[in-house]
């Protein structure tokens, strides 16, 4: 039996999530922001990694990951509203 391919899995589930999404333009060609993303000394990203580098000794490598890959997600989301990308429908930011 062959290992299932993760991003293939991903591949599927994000074109339903466009064909869901209908007439809107799909988020994921809304440009990513510069790199590096976020800068290393961005204050988020070394609060995030403290409570994923604490939750690796009490959780274990798997939970803290779970754990870090959505609070990553939301605050990325977060940072691209504010640098004025909404969410990909148009307006502020769209070129």
């Amino acid at each position: 039996m062959t290992e299932p391919n993760p991003w293939a899995d991903a591949a599927t589930y994000t074109w339903e999530q466009d064909m869901r999404r209908g007439s809107w333009p799909t988020p994921r060609t809304a440009k990513m922001p510069e790199p590096p993303w976020p800068s290393p000394d961005n204050p988020m990203l070394a609060a995030l990694l403290s409570d994923a580098r604490k939750n690796i000794d009490s959780l274990g490598i798997d939970t803290a990951l779970i754990q870090l890959a959505p609070r990553s997600w939301f605050g990325g989301g977060i940072e691209a509203y504010d640098r004025g990308q909404r969410d990909a429908r148009g307006g502020p930011g769209e070129d």
